[in-house]
């Protein structure tokens, strides 16, 4: 965060800003585990909303918490706290929570899912930037290229 960020926080509180570029605004296609998931957060939220005596109307979040007598989103900090404090509770080698998009994106593209497609589901302008920072060597391709080529050029004599 910029100086000029942590003043304004400090001054008018936790501040939504909108996405840095165009293509950050996007949607995207979820398996439909993740969306039986959602749905459940979401119903859980609306029935301690209720419970609470709080219509289910106003502005909507993902991920909200009750603070000062209204709902509104859950802080950037907290989720990573509480995303931490999960991660260190199940058997699962340690990750951040920004960690989980670089993981899903290395692990879709070593799946060879179509790079310009994974870019845009991260919201990059350009596929080079995908290719810069996704893309980087792992112990293993090699031999995994030289497998892949094995498949593909067997039953194929060499000129004689």
């Amino acid at each position: 965060m910029g100086e000029e960020d942590a003043r304004r926080h400090k001054k008018h509180g936790f501040v939504l800003k909108k996405p840095k570029t165009e293509t950050s605004k996007r949607k995207i296609h979820l398996p439909a585990l993740a969306v039986s998931a959602l749905l459940t957060h979401r119903s859980e939220q609306n029935a301690l909303r209720l419970r609470l005596g709080f219509g289910s109307g106003g502005e909507r979040y993902v991920f909200e918490t009750l603070r000062d007598d209204q709902f509104g989103p859950v802080r950037p900090r907290a989720l990573t706290k509480m995303f931490s404090s999960f991660i260190a509770g199940v058997d699962v080698p340690r990750i951040t929570l920004h960690g989980l998009r670089h993981t899903a994106a290395t692990s879709a593209i070593r799946a060879g899912e179509n790079i310009v497609a994974v870019s845009k589901r991260l919201g990059h302008a350009q596929v080079s930037i995908t290719l810069d920072i996704y893309t980087h060597y792992i112990p293993g391709d090699d031999e995994d290229i030289a497998a892949n080529w094995e498949k593909r050029f067997s039953g194929i004599s060499a000129p004689e």
